[in-house]
Formats: structure tokens, C-alpha cells, sequence
């Protein structure tokens, strides 16, 4: 596989596990705003491929496209995808949970110093 082929099989396999996909911006959204988001995470996406092909052998990349590209790794990231939006609703929750904990004990935290003093 050559640099440019490893680059768009990465490109296709960034694209196929929908890392920095195209934002769900809402409609009232501006228009120049959605165009430098849509830059953004095209960047975005740039960056990962280059990532992959410089941390993954090209068999790697490939391997990853063929599992990816399965009836199996499809149904797998559609589960990723609802996880990570239920975890995402679990960290909220946990997340105030803390705040208001954290809010109760404001003193004492206010002077800990968990990596000795600054």
C-alpha cells in the first residue's frame, strides 16, 4: 500500500467509524458559523487519518476497514454509538451529583492541595 492509499483507507475508515463526522447543528444555526464548524471537523478528521497511518501498519488499516465494513462491526458501532450517548447522560448525572457534594464541602476543598503545596 502506498503513503497516498494508506491515507485514504484511513480517511475511509475515520469516515466509517464516524469520528468527527459532520456536526447536528440546529437550524436556526448561521450559516457562516455551520460552514467553519463543517472546516473544523474536516480538519478534524485530516488530523485522525494521520494519526492512523502513522500508528497503524497498512494490514492494521485494512483489517480495521474489513471488520468495520462487516454486518458485525456495523452492528458494533451502532452499539458504540448508543453507549457512549448513555454514558454521556450518566457522566452528566454523576457530574451534578459531585457539584452538589462539592458545593456542601466548599471549605475543605477550597484548601486541598492534592499535589502538595503550590
Amino acid at each position: 500500500m502506498t503513503d497516498e492509499e494508506k491515507r485514504r483507507a484511513a480517511r475511509a475508515l475515520i469516515e466509517l467509524r464516524q469520528f468527527w463526522g459532520p456536526p447536528k447543528l440546529p437550524a436556526n444555526t448561521p450559516g457562516e458559523l455551520g460552514e467553519l464548524l463543517a472546516r473544523y471537523f474536516e480538519r478534524m478528521r485530516g488530523v485522525m487519518a494521520d494519526l492512523y497511518v502513522e500508528h497503524f501498519s497498512d494490514q492494521q488499516v485494512q483489517a480495521q476497514l474489513d471488520f468495520y465494513g462487516s454486518e458485525t462491526g456495523k452492528a458494533i458501532l451502532e452499539k458504540e454509538s448508543e453507549i457512549t450517548a448513555h454514558f454521556q447522560d450518566r457522566v452528566r448525572e454523576l457530574s451534578r451529583e459531585l457539584n452538589d457534594e462539592a458545593s456542601r464541602h466548599s471549605g475543605a476543598l477550597t484548601s486541598w492541595r492534592p499535589f502538595g503545596p503550590q
